[in-house]
């Protein structure tokens, strides 16, 4: 079922994602990642699971890094393995 976030849900993320990172950004992400600079993640499986929960990365992404362009290997509900990568993420810091 892909239905969309609720509106509660949705103020939920801005307000974990505020506290996170305040009025200073992401201190670790700074320190690691000079902004403007080109990087490429991976979501991956550190154990047998199952994936849940994609519709709210979805929004903290499109929140915290507008434009980093996230996209999906697999569909919320899919056992995947150990080790498989679920997304890959692109974009500038």
């Amino acid at each position: 079922m892909n239905s969309p976030l609720d509106d509660a849900a949705k103020s939920l993320i801005r307000l974990a994602l505020r506290e996170d990172f305040g009025r200073r950004g992401d201190i670790t992400t700074r320190a690691f990642l000079p902004a403007g600079r080109a990087f490429n993640a991976r979501i991956v499986f550190k154990e047998d699971g199952v994936l849940c929960g994609a519709r709210i990365v979805d929004e903290v992404f499109r929140l915290a890094a507008p434009g980093a362009r996230l996209r999906w290997l697999a569909q919320d509900g899919r056992r995947l393995s150990r080790g498989a990568t679920a997304a890959r993420l692109r974009g500038l810091s």
